[in-house]
């Protein structure tokens, strides 16, 4: 029950100086229901025991943690402060590292590693970031006392590429209701014209793995007047300027979206399209199913592993069989044997359970190490 001389838990909380995207979404929502479970009793820690957040001191915005003190420390920042300044302030205590890096030379740390994509597909980023992630991942496989992975197909990629020991692995799924607490920004709707006629959705980065050119390559068979089709996330009017792609005029691209904004676009869209070739988790899956919005998504990676039986399947490589999917649901409205599938799949992903797992990876690594 951590009853040790260092009794402290430390949190590399780098993220907290990072815009929201999958990694940081998922350190957020970790970070907040460790402190709400706390709260609630349902996760136990014994008197002294001290959870810290250790931050750069660029801070974007201080979480309102009860249980989790928040502490700013170094003189760096970035990679920099990561992997000079953290070693120094975690040496009485144990580290928890949440998305994918952490200091190369401390032993007492459990890390999270989303997927080995700088292993899988280095042309989706620059040279100098394929290095720094592939030499981090190899250097924690061998120090960091456990990894946590976020899916099976994460685990067995990071076992392939990295040799990280099987037994040194934890698979801990994401869960789906972080949307659910926002209230919905239905004014993304009329601010875009959405209400004007039917429109399928999809969410991404520009990373060329996130395949955005099926969706484009299956839209030149339906007339532009028969729907729309919304793109949330990247900035895509570069990448369709740098590679000519002609993009049809009834593509909106919105970029950035709150998430307020992101849960209106879900519980009005036709359906989601989640392309990729390329995913550790796929969280966007959960969430559509979330607001009961029909998923077609792409067969690769962990994909079928997140989506299980609730969302249909094409493979990311035949706009053809995307087309077909997208005219279905075109022409069909979803039953409720369909919805009640997506309940009950959506039950086995929950966060609750995913901070209780890795809590409990976190207390046994912690107990072993002392």
């Amino acid at each position: 029950m951590f009853m040790r001389k260092n009794n402290v838990l430390f949190i590399n909380g780098r993220f907290l100086t990072q815009p929201i995207t999958g990694v940081q979404r998922y350190a957020h929502e970790i970070l907040n229901r460790i402190d709400t479970l706390i709260t609630q009793r349902d996760i136990s820690i014994p008197s002294g025991f001290k959870i810290i957040c250790l931050v750069p001191r660029n801070l974007i915005e201080e979480p309102l943690w009860h249980n989790i003190k928040i502490k700013k420390v170094g003189l760096f920042l970035g990679n920099l402060w990561e992997q000079i300044d953290l070693p120094l302030f975690v040496k009485d205590g144990f580290l928890f590292s949440p998305t994918n890096i952490g200091p190369f030379f401390v032993s007492k740390q459990v890390v999270t590693i989303h997927d080995a994509s700088v292993f899988a597909i280095p042309e989706a980023y620059s040279k100098m970031f394929v290095i720094k992630y592939r030499l981090t991942f190899l250097q924690l496989g061998r120090s960091a006392k456990k990894i946590i992975s976020v899916s099976n197909f994460s685990k067995q990629e990071l076992i392939n590429y990295c040799h990280i020991p099987p037994q040194k692995i934890c698979v801990i799924h994401h869960g789906h209701e972080h949307l659910l607490d926002v209230d919905p920004d239905i004014s993304v709707l009329s601010r875009n014209h959405l209400g004007e006629k039917p429109f399928f959705l999809t969410v991404g980065s520009n990373s060329i793995h996130k395949n955005l050119n099926v969706i484009l390559d299956a839209l030149k068979h339906f007339k532009n007047d028969e729907f729309n089709l919304v793109i949330a996330g990247g900035n895509f009017k570069r990448v369709f300027q740098e590679t000519n792609i002609e993009v049809p005029s009834n593509v909106i691209q919105l970029g950035y979206v709150t998430d307020n904004e992101l849960r209106s676009l879900y519980e009005n869209a036709l359906a989601f399209i989640f392309p990729s070739k390329y995913e550790g988790f796929g969280l966007p899956v959960l969430e559509a199913l979330s607001f009961g919005c029909p998923v077609i998504c792409s067969n690769a990676a962990s994909l079928t592993e997140v989506g299980g039986d609730a969302v249909t399947y094409f493979d990311p490589n035949d706009a053809r069989k995307l087309e077909m999917e997208m005219e279905k649901i075109l022409r069909r409205t979803l039953t409720g044997e369909e919805l009640n599938l997506m309940k009950v799949h959506l039950s086995k992903f929950t966060w609750k359970e995913s901070v209780l797992k890795t809590f409990s990876i976190i207390r046994e690594s912690m107990e072993k190490n002392w």
